[in-house]
């Protein structure tokens, strides 16, 4: 039978006394032990000559590996060996998919007469027991903010088809106060993420320094060990109530472990109460889970001796931070995507094309927008707005300043503008702009047409350019191009009585015409 061992406060008294000249048997009946037990620390004291004075100077540690040496175990060599096989053991059991058996086998492979799986497996729990020391954390008042869906959500009843509907529980906590907010959200999508982390922070009503959330997908775009990126819009959720996100590492539940223990408590306590009824709508399922978590945030925690509620509004709720006015505004967006090179950013849900600056043509631009309007922003930051255009005939919404400036003096241009210069220039140039307006397939060609007479104006006089004009339309013509070689060969210079102007094509008696019909004959 194992030895007894004896507290080193009573080895020190029974040192003492015995300094004192008493003997083992009156040492025994003072300090409660047995006559042995006083006799056999006496001896091992004795034998390593250690007196009341040097027990003094010695911690206990020490003075207990002199009372009680460690004995030499019959095993030694085998727990030595898998003693110093450990650190391994231990890591590689960290790896994805390793087991104890894996490792067992390795073991026996290396140390064939090593220990069998059932002590083996004894060692390993033991040491992982004491391997990882964990940091109890600080929390101060009002610094953070940890938010989680929890693994199991609930559910309601559709009215219309008698279906189940599945939903997601979101928690988020003050871990200084552990005040403790919860909401049903259909989905796990960013938008239910930013929508539940407002009406947390409105419900305590105020803002923190700091909110974690987990390494889920909606929130975090990038994990890496040397950091993770955040996903723009939750960023900017966070950034409009001045808080900042740092996400707890992959793997390491420990890092939110309140948030953790807080789910864990919903499951125990709010659960039970909630599934005693049945609810037809999400709403009605969130109205009878802040009823509960009102109760449960007042319930009394034993070891603090009050409730979350009254550490909350005794400590926490003065040192959050005021809340803007308006909640916060959630937004769609989407990825950088280049800009079209007539200026232009295509809005995949609209189907339409938002103009961007000119020097921004072919560079990446990100979208945000809601029902109202559309953000375009470059390198993070904010170039333009639109209103939200939602007419499906027009593909084009353009702001005039993003136009060059060429584009913009084009755009000035109109019918009656076109019909006003010619009437300045003369009563033939204004018939013949008249012309083109009323003839061409297309107004842009049109524009075009009267732009190129307008041009001339810098090399002839307004006589020459209405001349000309007229000498065209005798023809039954409004073709620009005989106007430009009547001026640049200066037909229009010549007196009326000398003039052969060119009419139209006639038709050539020494050629055989073949019409089309003939052709397929």
């Amino acid at each position: 039978m194992a030895t007894r061992m004896i507290r080193m406060s009573k080895i020190r008294e029974i040192l003492n006394l015995h300094s004192a000249g008493h003997k083992e048997r009156a040492i025994a009946r003072a300090t409660g032990v047995s006559r042995t037990a006083v006799k056999n620390t006496l001896y091992r004291t004795n034998a390593a000559g250690v007196d009341w004075e040097r027990a003094k100077q010695l911690d206990d540690a020490t003075l207990r590996e002199i009372v009680y040496p460690e004995k030499r175990r019959s095993d030694e060599d085998r727990y030595l060996a898998l003693k110093q096989r450990l650190p391994l053991i231990l890591k590689n059991l960290g790896k994805k998919h390793m087991t104890l058996d894996v490792q067992w086998e390795e073991y026996k492979i290396a140390y064939p007469n090593g220990y069998e799986y059932s002590r083996f497996c004894d060692y390993i729990r033991d040491e992982a027991k004491t391997a990882e020391v964990y940091l109890g954390m600080q929390y101060g008042y009002g610094e953070m903010m940890f938010v989680d869906y929890a693994g199991e959500g609930h559910y309601y009843i559709n009215l219309l088809t008698g279906s189940r509907v599945d939903v997601n529980l979101f928690v988020a906590i003050l871990p200084a106060s552990q005040y403790t907010f919860g909401e049903f959200t259909p989905t796990q999508k960013t938008a239910d993420w930013i929508g539940a982390s407002d009406n947390s922070l409105r419900f305590f009503g105020g803002s923190v320094g700091t909110i974690v959330p987990d390494c889920a997908k909606p929130v975090v775009s990038h994990v890496d060990r040397y950091g993770s990126e955040i996903q723009m819009q939750y960023w900017n959720f966070a950034d409009y109530y001045q808080a900042i996100v740092t996400p707890a590492r992959p793997r390491h539940p420990r890092d939110k472990a309140l948030v953790e223990s807080s789910i864990n408590n919903i499951y125990r306590w709010v659960y039970p109460r909630l599934a005693r009824q049945e609810y037809y709508s999400l709403a009605e399922l969130n109205e009878a889970l802040r009823i509960l978590m009102a109760q449960y945030n007042a319930r009394c925690m034993r070891l603090y001796g009050c409730s979350r509620l009254e550490l909350f509004d005794s400590y926490e709720r003065a040192t959050l931070k005021p809340l803007p006015q308006w909640p916060y505004e959630f937004k769609h967006y989407q990825p950088p995507t280049r800009a079209a090179f007539n200026g232009h950013l295509w809005l995949k849900d609209d189907l339409h094309y938002y103009s961007v600056p000119e020097r921004l043509s072919g560079q990446l631009c990100a979208a945000f927008y809601n029902a109202t309007s559309v953000e375009i922003f470059h390198e993070n930051a904010r170039i333009c707005t639109h209103p939200r255009n939602y007419n499906k005939s027009r593909k084009y919404t353009t702001t005039p300043e993003h136009l060059p400036r060429h584009h913009l003096e084009y755009m000035k241009w109109t019918p009656d503008r076109f019909q006003s210069w010619s009437h300045e220039t003369g009563p033939n140039v204004e018939a013949f702009i008249l012309s083109l307006l009323d003839t061409a397939r297309h107004f842009t060609h049109s524009y075009r047409l009267c732009m190129a007479l307008m041009s001339l104006r810098k090399r002839y006089t307004n006589l020459r350019l209405d001349r000309a004009c007229q000498m065209v339309l005798g023809t039954g013509s409004n073709n620009t191009k005989r106007v430009v070689s009547i001026l640049e060969k200066g037909t229009d210079l010549l007196p009326d009585e000398q003039l052969v102007l060119p009419g139209l094509p006639q038709a050539n008696p020494n050629l055989r015409h073949i019409n089309h019909k003939e052709q397929i004959a």
